[in-house]
């Protein structure tokens, strides 16, 4: 509850409405009629002026993304209501399926380590087995993809011309690059349309969270 009293320089919030404003991006007008409709938390009062802090930041940038995600304020109120911090969980599940653009290709792991890895995310060893086997099928399709390409488009040719001997050289390094452009560009498409799965799955999630509770 907000109190009523000296200016306090050990609190926390020492910022105006207006600072908020200016911290956060938004406008006052939006701030006010955030704390009307009791998404916000209120200021502390201070000598009949309202003060704000960081909670209060946090608070409002938690509510900007969460309009960006396509929550309406009435979802949103009900998530930040709800006591188990459902709102910070579901925007941390969101971050955490996510591929970060900057993130680092990690180490190549053996099939026992990826299907341990894949059943420490909460998924049953049973599951994890049949969907590595699946990966594993369609990465073969794919390599044989690949290979084909360059079998006609550099091996034949090479071998039409003789297999002369000065291009040989030539047609190794086409073979030494074509395991790391294939690896690489399955890798950056495989994250696309993970990404692309996942803003679905997050859309239909966030629809269903905002949606009134029934009864």
């Amino acid at each position: 509850m907000a109190t009523v009293g000296r200016i306090d320089e050990a609190s926390p919030n020492q910022l105006t409405i207006e600072q908020l404003a200016a911290e956060t991006g938004m406008s006052v007008r939006n701030i006010r009629a955030h704390q009307a409709r009791g998404l916000l938390s209120p200021p502390e009062v201070r000598l009949r002026v309202g003060y704000y802090g960081p909670e209060h930041v946090a608070q409002l940038r938690l509510i900007r993304e969460l309009q960006a995600e396509g929550f309406n304020l009435g979802g949103i109120k009900r998530l930040l209501d709800d006591t188990q911090g459902t709102a910070e969980r579901l925007l941390r599940f969101r971050q955490a399926l996510t591929p970060a653009s900057d993130r680092q290709h990690p180490r190549a792991l053996s099939a026992t380590e990826l299907g341990e890895e894949v059943v420490r995310s909460g998924i049953s060893l049973r599951s994890a087995v049949a969907i590595l086997e699946e990966v594993e099928r369609e990465c073969d399709s794919i390599a044989g993809e690949f290979l084909k390409l360059f079998v006609e488009e550099v091996w034949k040719p090479f071998e039409r011309a003789g297999m002369p001997a000065e291009r040989l050289p030539e047609v190794e390094q086409a073979i030494e690059r074509l395991r790391p452009v294939a690896s690489q560009a399955l890798a950056a498409i495989f994250e696309q349309r993970m990404g692309a799965q996942v803003e679905r799955a997050f859309k239909d999630m966030t629809r269903r969270l905002s949606e009134p509770r029934r009864s």
